[in-house]
């Protein structure tokens, strides 16, 4: 089956950025499932964010109409952010997928259309975001494409053109953005290389995730943007499962600002029901004996099914 272009390198993005708490965040959240279709995920989390303490609650209902290949979806945040949209699958054909979503935020509303299709040797995508005034916000069209060879040889493209709109005083012109990839996957690596550009930026570089046992898990990243004078950026990350139960995971960083950062995380089932997190990103040059960086800070989530 082909991938979408977003989720070329979504199983080395992964290792590398979630499952690592922090920002002195502490969340608990709760899934409920039915067997009518209905679920229901509730998240309560408090997180700093520019120095700023955000405390939110979240609720993200989902029903799914199975004999209709139909999905009703969610989302309510107390920080003042809705959320709607159905979606119906294998319409016409199988593997398509229509959508709708509106939103409703601090800045306004939107509506955003959709329609993808995928298959063992292709995969497309069509996303058309709408804003409620489109003379001070941009419509955005963003279409991409995959196309797989022999299930290890894949290569995509990702187009998004922005209309003109008024910010302020300031008319700001259409542009174009785009992005070109190619991945060689194999079933227990994958290698993924592309170059993304937009206005003032011309980002390159790759992923690589590997399987190196039943219980380690490697991955690394590597980005340098050729019409900056910034650093490079690089990951690299690693998962080991000691147990059933338990996973350990750590990675080290440095960003563009030359920022060395350390991460790391225990992640536990303490019941077949209930997960239990506990992450901390670290200040690699503080632990050096330096000023330079932003703090330490550290995490706690808990996930109950």
């Amino acid at each position: 089956m082909a991938t979408f272009y977003d989720d070329l390198s979504k199983n080395a993005d992964d290792l590398i950025t979630k499952g690592f708490p922090a920002e002195g965040s502490f969340k608990v959240s709760a899934e409920t499932k039915a067997d009518n279709g209905v679920s229901l995920t509730t998240t309560g989390k408090r997180f700093f964010k520019a120095d700023a303490e955000i405390v939110e609650a979240l609720f993200e209902p989902k029903w799914t109409w199975a004999a209709h290949n139909v999905e009703f979806t969610g989302k309510f945040s107390t920080q003042s952010e809705y959320e709607t949209g159905v979606s119906v699958k294998d319409l016409g054909s199988k593997g398509s997928k229509v959508s709708v979503t509106g939103n409703q935020g601090a800045k306004g509303w939107s509506v955003k259309p959709g329609a993808e299709f995928k298959n063992d040797m292709v995969a497309a995508k069509a996303v058309v975001t709408v804003p409620d005034d489109r003379t001070v916000k941009p419509v955005n069209v963003e279409l991409s494409g995959v196309a797989a060879y022999e299930k290890s040889y894949t290569i995509g493209g990702k187009v998004i053109y922005a209309t003109g709109y008024t910010k302020g005083s300031t008319a700001v012109e259409p542009a174009v953005s785009w992005g070109v990839r190619a991945a060689y996957v194999q079933p227990l690596w994958a290698a993924v290389f592309g170059v993304a550009h937009a206005a003032g930026s011309e980002k390159v570089g790759g992923t690589y995730y590997q399987k190196v046992t039943d219980s380690t898990t490697v991955a690394s990243t590597f980005e340098v943007d050729r019409l900056s004078k910034e650093s490079p950026g690089a990951s690299v990350a690693g998962e080991y499962k000691y147990a059933s139960d338990t996973t350990f995971k750590g990675k080290f960083g440095v960003t563009p600002t030359k920022d060395f950062r350390l991460g790391a995380a225990l992640q536990q089932n303490w019941t077949s029901a209930a997960t239990v997190t506990i992450g901390a990103d670290l200040n690699a040059l503080a632990l050096l004996g330096t000023n330079k960086g932003a703090a330490h800070s550290f995490g706690f989530e808990v996930k109950l099914k």
